[in-house]
């Protein structure tokens, strides 16, 4: 592990993509969501990304997102092909105005948008520090069969929720439909790692455990059936309700954002969810002495946001084989 100045981080990495050509608003959002990743851990979707993104990162030079307001509070975000990251980052810009000027509920919906969509979670965070209830379900390139086949068909598809709990860090779930994400997946093979049994089938449909056959094989589904009901969950949502693309066709990735105030059903939420994580807090340990997980802790670590953070030695290295800086400086 080598440790990186954020400041200097987040200067040299936005100034290389916009050296590529990539607008500054969009590398600035680019940069911000990868950094943060690496500090609440989920190195999967950090800086690693960077290399990718930045092989199109010209081509977004005069690209522009095309944001529409509708009635009853949806929003669309046709984003022309530009960074799944900046894309949600704009859905989560619509839907805090909106809720600013007095709607109760929110939805946006995200089509057209390429490369990562990055950590859900970090995106749904943002509208739980304004108060509201956040869910965002997201599409992704086809890598995961269906059960019992090896055609993909699917993507990972992912769901994050996050939900402001009253004096204490909100709630924040994220998870793929898939065994494992494809960024952890990519994170073995560069570490030469083997992934367990049970998330990868080579492309004849024979498990492996070797994360280089996820190139010409598939992903398997998170419990089988009920991973695979989710992807599909994800993408009748955030594919075909929003005219985004379904299966296997082209299009880019696309999205959902589903945003509730504190107020929309005349409830307290926040209060409600306090009681909830002290009871989750209070719960007796089992056999193994280990106390209930509360899930979105690890975003308290961007409050305040840090100086340095420690990042893997090879994906630094990585970076610089894509051209980027030396940020180990």
């Amino acid at each position: 592990m080598t440790t990186i100045d954020l400041h200097r981080a987040r200067q040299d990495l936005t100034g290389w993509l916009g050296n590529l050509g990539m607008p500054t608003e969009v590398a600035e959002a680019v940069v911000d969501h990868v950094l943060a990743a690496e500090v609440v851990g989920r190195r999967s979707h950090g800086l690693r990304l960077l290399g990718w993104i930045a092989r199109s990162a010209a081509a977004h030079g005069a690209e522009e997102v095309a944001v529409e307001v509708r009635e009853h509070g949806t929003v669309t975000i046709a984003a022309a092909g530009l960074p799944g990251i900046y894309a949600l980052q704009r859905a989560m810009d619509e839907a805090i105005r909106q809720h600013e000027a007095g709607r109760h509920v929110v939805a946006v919906a995200v089509t057209g948008a390429t490369g990562s969509t990055g950590c859900l979670g970090l995106h749904v965070h943002r509208l739980a520090q304004h108060g509201v209830t956040g869910l965002l379900v997201a599409t992704s390139p086809s890598i995961m069969a269906p059960p019992g086949t090896a055609t993909v068909v699917l993507g990972t598809n992912a769901t994050a929720l996050a939900a402001p709990v009253a004096g204490a860090p909100p709630l924040v779930m994220d998870f793929s439909s898939s065994a494992w994400s494809y960024g952890d997946i990519a994170l073995a093979r560069e570490r030469g790692e083997a992934v367990p049994e049970g998330v990868l089938l080579d492309r004849t449909g024979a498990p492996t455990t070797d994360p280089r056959d996820v190139v010409e094989g598939s992903i398997l589904p998170n419990g089988g059936h009920r991973g695979w009901a989710q992807a599909l969950l994800v993408e009748a949502l955030a594919g075909a309700a929003v005219g985004g693309k379904v299966g296997r066709a082209d299009g880019g990735d696309s999205a959902l954002v589903l945003s509730i105030g504190p107020d929309a059903f005349g409830g307290s939420p926040s209060a409600s969810l306090r009681t909830l994580v002290g009871q989750l807090r209070d719960a007796k340990p089992g056999p193994d002495a280990e106390a209930a997980h509360i899930p979105g802790e690890r975003f308290a670590r961007l409050d305040p946001w840090p100086t340095a953070v420690e990042v893997a030695s090879s994906t630094l290295e990585r970076l610089a084989d894509a051209g980027g800086p030396a940020l180990d400086r």
